[in-house]
């Protein structure tokens, strides 16, 4: 069975268990585009639903991403007021069915001058916290850049 201990043991090098084998960097790489700096392109809903899954958060944590959104202010969790929400408004049918999704970014030196719903180019090491019972993942933001709002504002 899956005791509270059992996350931490290797898994048995002779087989068994899962034959697909466990989720690495490689797969990462395959799945996401990655920028000239080797930053993962991904989208905040992306980045968001990865929060429920150890095996993808055991590979993702840390590794440098770049995402588009639009920020906003933090208004939860932001003690040291080092952060900000990059949202995206994310459709799964239509228009009417978009709601936005948002993670934090965290500004290790301050929040910086921004627009209020302005796009940005965020790039930064992913990661996740714990915070009030549910897994939160976040950005350490190492550069952004302002932009404009992508051809697909949208994503479905």
């Amino acid at each position: 069975g899956e005791g509270p201990g059992d996350a931490d043991t290797p898994p048995d090098p002779d087989g068994g268990g899962d034959e697909w084998g466990e989720f690495t960097l490689d797969d990462l790489k395959e799945l996401v585009p990655q920028n000239d700096e080797g930053e993962f392109l991904l989208d905040v809903p992306q980045i968001f639903y990865t929060a429920g899954d150890r095996e993808l958060m055991n590979v993702m944590e840390g590794i440098p991403v770049e995402t588009t959104a639009q920020l906003m202010e933090e208004t939860l969790h932001n003690a040291n007021n080092n952060r900000l929400k990059a949202f995206r408004l994310f459709i799964e049918c239509c228009a009417a069915d978009a709601r936005p999704l948002s993670i934090p970014v965290e500004f290790p030196e301050g929040i910086p001058a921004y627009t209020e719903m302005g796009w940005y180019t965020l790039e930064g090491t992913l990661h996740y916290a714990d915070e009030d019972n549910a897994i939160v993942p976040f950005i350490k933001i190492t550069d952004h850049t302002e932009t404009t709002e992508p051809n697909d504002g949208l994503l479905y």
